[in-house]
């Protein structure tokens, strides 16, 4: 690997802690962790453990105790928070575990508002087309009153796909589906990111998740803290 050329994310001596009182607790201990531009991966691990924490660090929403996290060009620990925004909105697609539609807009309307939140120009047919792609014939319906949960998931995933991001985090992302529609929302999250030579990190508890991917991370291993090695 020549470094920075290659790869896409890099973690180093990535250390997030909180405090009460006169207690710390470690939540993030990752000595280190690099994954190549346009790789596709999955992290395992049991809900709770911090995988979550870390989608929001590499998105930019959340700061580390210390460490660094980079992305691309970018050195996510050295900008502000105004910068991280800018980053977040312009370069990642994020597939939130709450969804996180606005229920008073159709379908075609949230994805829309997706890309113009990331300063990215998108046509309602652009729009629309990726909707067609994640099987989704009707956008002119609103999530909260007429949409199934699977269909919800679509929309989603197709918000955070319009705007053809570099990095796709998405945050368990078929854990409220069921089986045939977890798959067919997998296989398209899939099939897009590599398409457009996203990076794609998927965090799960969902053996058969976890099955559908060739490069997997087991959190526990790569987070001392589980393990109390980073506690000091």
């Amino acid at each position: 690997m020549t470094g920075r050329a290659r790869s896409h994310i890099r973690v180093q001596d990535l250390r997030v802690s909180t405090r009460s009182g006169d207690e710390r607790k470690t939540l993030l201990d990752i000595p280190e962790w690099v994954v190549e531009r346009g790789v596709q991966v999955v992290l395992h691990g049991a809900s709770g453990c911090g995988k979550t924490t870390l989608l929001h660090l590499l998105a930019g929403v959340l700061a580390p105790t210390s460490g660094k996290v980079g992305v691309g060009e970018f050195e996510l620990t050295e900008l502000s928070e105004s910068q991280r925004d800018h980053f977040r909105a312009t370069r990642v697609g994020y597939i939130f575990q709450g969804l996180n539609l606005i229920p008073g807009l159709t379908a075609l309307e949230n994805v829309l508002l997706g890309a113009e939140f990331g300063g990215t120009r998108t046509t309602r047919g652009a729009a629309a087309d990726m909707l067609s792609r994640m099987g989704f014939d009707a956008a002119s319906r609103t999530p909260s009153e007429r949409l199934s949960v699977g269909e919800q998931q679509r929309v989603a995933v197709a918000r955070a796909l319009v705007k053809r991001p570099e990095l796709v985090l998405a945050d368990e992302p078929t854990s409220a589906l069921d089986r045939r529609n977890r798959e067919q929302v997998l296989d398209l999250l899939k099939s897009v990111c590599g398409d457009t030579g996203s990076t794609l990190v998927v965090v799960t508890h969902d053996d058969w998740v976890l099955q559908q991917f060739s490069v997997r991370v087991d959190f526990e291993a790569l987070n001392r803290a589980l393990s109390g090695a980073g506690d000091g």
